[in-house]
């Protein structure tokens, strides 16, 4: 008897270990299923993302090109600025002479005004005259 009784414990736990088993087996299957679930979730969003970069770089590229044009564009501004720059030096150099010019018969003019005899003056020397 000891032997059934033996004999009938270790088939009560091999049935138990095999439903434990069987438990683990499904839960690891059931683990499987959702990690592939999520991987597939973010495999679809990593291609979504991919794409977004994607979509960055060749908008990136064409702004790098305008920029590049807007680069090009500026240089000839200031060449130009520059052209005009240089005019202007020479035009300011030019009035500089003009402005000595005009200044002076300005001075000329001072200089005869100074010397003219003063209209009053004359007049006080003729009634000193008569006075005397």
């Amino acid at each position: 008897m000891a032997d059934e009784d033996d004999l009938e414990r270790r088939l009560h736990q091999l049935e138990h270990d095999h439903r434990l088993t069987r438990w683990y087996t499904g839960r690891i299957d059931r683990d499987l299923a959702e990690i592939a679930t999520t991987q597939q979730e973010h495999t679809e969003l990593l291609r979504g993302l991919v794409g977004t970069a994607d979509s960055m770089a060749t908008q990136l590229q064409g702004l790098n090109s305008s920029t590049d044009s807007i680069a090009t564009r500026l240089e000839g501004l200031t060449g130009k600025t520059d052209s005009i720059e240089a005019q202007l030096g020479s035009l300011a150099g030019a009035t500089d002479s003009m402005a000595l010019q005009m200044r002076s018969p300005t001075q000329l003019v001072g200089e005869v005004l100074r010397r003219l005899p003063d209209p009053d003056a004359g007049q006080q020397g003729a009634a000193e005259g008569i006075a005397e």
